[in-house]
């Protein structure tokens, strides 16, 4: 399985510069470029942690083959836009459904099938939710200022963390 990054649509950052500088206690702006450049960085660390995107994305995932109904990688979905197998695109309802909310279940009406890509937005997870654990990233990547970083903002961002895919949450 791979996923990949099509588009972020409409991004905004869930935490901003001031912020940040207000969460370090900063009143200076000599930092403001670095600062700047390490939101980002925490905002997709926390993705990943999360298996949610806190920004509204367009993604592609492939599979080799799907033998079962499977979760998609990366949630909340608001819409699956295309699924070919093999090049073909498929029909909604007739030759898959999708099944549920936030993280969707997604069944193909064939027993299994190989080759296939599903192209799916996912629509952002409620920023004022993770903010708490991006700022507190944000303040360990620019006290560290290096790629060890501790894992207390994890325990702001751990309620909303999606364990696994493929039919497992």
């Amino acid at each position: 399985m791979d996923n990949q990054i099509i588009s972020t649509i409409g991004i905004t950052e869930p935490v901003t510069l001031v912020e940040v500088k207000n969460y370090l206690r900063i009143t200076n702006t000599r930092d403001d470029d670095y600062i700047n450049s390490i939101i980002p960085n925490a905002r997709i660390r926390a993705e990943r942690y999360l298996n949610s995107d806190i920004v509204s994305k367009q993604r592609r995932e492939y599979f080799a083959e799907i033998c079962e109904p499977i979760n998609f990688r990366y949630s909340p979905i608001s819409t699956v836009d295309s699924v070919t197998i093999d090049g073909v695109t498929m029909i909604v309802d007739t030759d898959y459904t999708v099944e549920g909310l936030d993280n969707p279940l997604f069944k193909l009406e064939q027993s299994s099938a190989s080759k296939v890509a599903i192209t799916y937005t996912t629509s952002g997870l409620d920023s004022s939710l993770v903010k708490p654990g991006i700022l507190a990233l944000v303040a360990e990547l620019y006290h560290s200022r290096t790629e060890k970083v501790t894992t207390n903002w994890r325990s702001f961002l751990s309620p909303f963390k999606v364990f696994g895919y493929y039919g497992v949450r």
